[in-house]
């Protein structure tokens, strides 16, 4: 089926079993006695926020209004909280990829976890056992957008069948009921908190949970309404039609308003906002490309020939999985490509367009990208014997299955002086997020699963007036990584002196070769504009500096603000240290103090932090014969004795050395740097040698 026909899947929903209320109420004994609530969602207002935009947003494509309506019922159950995570008072039930492959929530008030049974999920679905339930209701329940169809199939039938409500006896009508509520109407609001009570929580009203329930559930949907910002907050926007064609809503219309509407690549809309089969994500269909979100990546397009590749492989479900960027153009001005999850789809004019992923394409991303030895993919990866294959312009990659090893196959060329650092790029979700995203960017280059903006935004904290100062990022940049990489440098002098100048190239091109992007505060005024800029506006903002070209004298930026789509795109180096005064940056910097003797001056003959072995990452140590001294560093080590002096050791050659003992092994001590010879690279040992091959990847010990 192609994806401009699939049919939204919808849960059909009886009331022949009521779902349990677990949180923030009171539970019946036999005598009618009242418990203290079992427990609340462990999830912030701040928190709270993004789930109230997806209940809001996935209603608004299920045809529903005032959402906060079903808001007002999740607070109540859990707190919002859909993962075990997020409310570890509770059992744990059923894994879902929305919780990162742990738990759902699932209710404590029904006997032990043991049992296996109790509602799941943020509305707490219970139809029994966590199996029975599943069975019931469908594993869509696992995802938070599963929940809230699901709920909203429940709560139309109540409406429909309760016996406070008046005009609501067909669907349609049940619909209309809701969608024309009013909060502020007491005779809506009471007769809305009584169906609720007995058709969803299961309270009569001659029990003595009726009156006590009653207010809980009513607070439940203020909260829902306060804390979100206000009715306005839950209005239904108009989003983006162009001419007759479906609205496109929620964050897939942000991501269509930027790109640029009805006047972008992708088109007019083609199908309202539909479900994607694994429940997890939602996506719009658009004349010549689509637009894909799910809570954890966010809202990306995917266009043209790269997205007919995607489809080629799966969608979603194939190998590389969600999106995680728009259609970007590759650092040579040559090629496209998308970003996904588990890997990348690059298309060239004369390759056309082909999926790399997994360790394939780390190997590729040693060799530089397209831009390294092998160019451009010429092939998806394919089965070959032992394992898996995928061709480039210049070479291939094989994968062996029996070793889980790569080799490539290709010529040796030099690397490329210029240098990118692929980043996860977002757009930054308010106007004053500027700060948060470029965080994110930065870190992103480092983790594999970097915080989200609105995590950052209340770490560094930010506020509706932005970022303070660049010492926030600074800090918070240390705290996620764990480790003190990045110091804070002012420039207060406008025009930058000569020597702030020269600084801030060391530092980025120092950065960029440890791959640690640069993150730059900003003044832009309107004669100094950026690509895209708005006119006749001063903006002050924060970017990461994610690259560099030493031959063009430019630097490579991830902007998040997307002014005129310009995203990702290179900058002179000139107009970058006239964008910074009077405000600074955060940058690497290389560990001190931590080399010392004859190591150190190694390392500083090697080119200290610039060099192969990279910064430090421990003190000068003593081997565990007591013979030698070493440090180990980002990407190597630097190992020293009186008989062989101090020599580096790095790459596949030191991931040898180590499988075959370090110097305690057949090898010894190293006694040379790392050297080019005919077809790969040596470094010898004291019982030995290394060699690395060029043209399959693969390391040979030998005399």
């Amino acid at each position: 089926m192609s994806r401009s026909s699939r049919p939204l899947s919808a849960l059909i929903v009886t009331l022949t079993l009521t779902l349990t209320a677990c949180v923030d109420v009171v539970v019946e004994d036999e005598m009618g006695q009242s418990h203290d609530p079992v427990g609340v969602s462990a999830l912030t207002v701040a928190q709270k926020g993004p789930r109230y935009a997806i209940i809001r947003d996935s209603a608004r494509a299920r045809g529903i209004r005032n959402a906060y309506l079903l808001a007002g019922i999740a607070n109540t159950e859990t707190g919002l909280a859909q993962c075990w995570s997020e409310a570890t008072w509770a059992c744990q039930g059923p894994n879902s990829p929305e919780c990162g492959g742990g738990p759902v929530i699932a209710g404590s008030a029904d006997g032990p976890c043991s049992i296996r049974e109790g509602g799941l999920g943020m509305f707490q679905f219970d139809a029994g056992t966590h199996g029975q339930t599943l069975s019931r209701y469908g594993n869509g329940i696992l995802t938070v957008d599963g929940q809230i169809g699901a709920a909203i199939d429940y709560v139309v039938n109540m409406v429909k069948i309760s016996a406070y409500t008046t005009n609501a006896e067909t669907d349609a009508k049940a619909r209309d009921w809701i969608n024309n509520f009013d909060i502020n109407n007491p005779t809506l609001r009471d007769q809305w908190i009584k169906t609720v009570l007995r058709y969803y929580n299961g309270c009569q009203p001659s029990w003595s949970c009726w009156t006590p329930r009653y207010q809980t559930y009513t607070d439940g949907m203020w909260m829902a309404v306060n804390e979100a910002g206000g009715l306005g907050f839950w209005e239904v926007a108009t989003g983006t039609r162009c001419g007759g064609s479906p609205m496109t809503v929620g964050q897939i219309d942000a991501k269509y308003r930027a790109l640029g509407g009805c006047g972008s690549v992708l088109g007019a809309p083609v199908t309202e906002e539909l479900s994607t089969p694994d429940g997890v994500g939602r996506y719009s269909v658009f004349e010549r490309g689509s637009i894909y979100w799910t809570a954890q990546t966010g809202a990306f397009e995917v266009h043209g020939l790269i997205r007919d590749k995607w489809r080629d492989v799966g969608w979603e479900a194939g190998a590389v999985g969600y999106p995680i960027s728009d259609e970007r153009t590759t650092p040579d001005g040559a090629g496209r490509y998308n970003v996904f999850q588990r890997g990348s789809i690059y298309w060239h004019p004369s390759t056309g367009a082909h999926e790399v992923h997994g360790l394939i394409r780390d190997a590729w991303a040693e060799t530089g990208w397209e831009a390294g030895s092998l160019g451009y993919p010429i092939s998806g990866e394919y089965d070959v014997e032992g394992g898996r294959r995928s061709d480039f312009q210049r070479g291939s990659i094989t994968w062996h299955r029996a070793t889980g090893e790569t080799t490539v196959n290709g010529p040796a060329a030099p690397a490329p002086r210029w240098k990118v650092i692929p980043v996860s790029y977002q757009v930054q979700e308010t106007g004053y997020w500027c700060g948060p995203a470029a965080t994110r960017h930065a870190l992103s280059a480092r983790m594999a699963n970097p915080p989200t903006q609105a995590q950052l935004a209340q770490q560094l904290p930010t506020t509706t007036n932005g970022t303070d100062w660049i010492g926030q990022i600074t800090r918070t940049l240390n705290q996620r990584l764990g480790v003190n990489r990045y110091v804070t440098v002012e420039m207060p002098d406008d025009p930058p002196t000569q020597a702030q100048r020269d600084r801030l190239w060391n530092d980025v091109v120092t950065s960029i070769d440890n791959n640690y992007p640069v993150v730059a505060n900003i003044v832009a005024p309107p004669s100094n504009h950026p690509p895209g800029y708005p006119s006749n506006q001063t903006i002050y903002h924060y970017f990461a500096v994610t690259g560099y070209n030493p031959e063009t004298r430019q630097v490579y930026i991830a902007d998040s603000a997307n002014f005129g789509g310009n995203q990702q795109y290179w900058l002179s180096f000139d107009q970058l240290a006239t964008l910074i005064p009077p405000k600074g940056y955060a940058t690497y910097v290389c560990p001190g103090g931590m080399t010392m003797g004859a190591i150190d001056a190694k390392y500083r003959e090697l080119g200290g932090c610039r060099s192969v072995v990279g910064g430090a990452v421990s003190g000068e140590r003593t081997t565990p014969d007591g013979v030698g001294r070493y440090n180990v560093f980002e990407n190597g080590s630097i190992y020293w004795t009186p008989e062989t002096g101090a020599h580096e050791v790095h790459g596949a050659i030191r991931d040898r050395w180590r499988d075959s003992g370090w110097e305690g092994g057949p090898l010894g001590y190293p006694t040379s740097d790392e050297y080019a010879v005919p077809g790969g690279r040596k470094s010898d040992f004291q019982g030995g040698s290394i060699t690395w091959s060029a043209s399959t990847g693969a390391t040979t010990i030998g005399p």
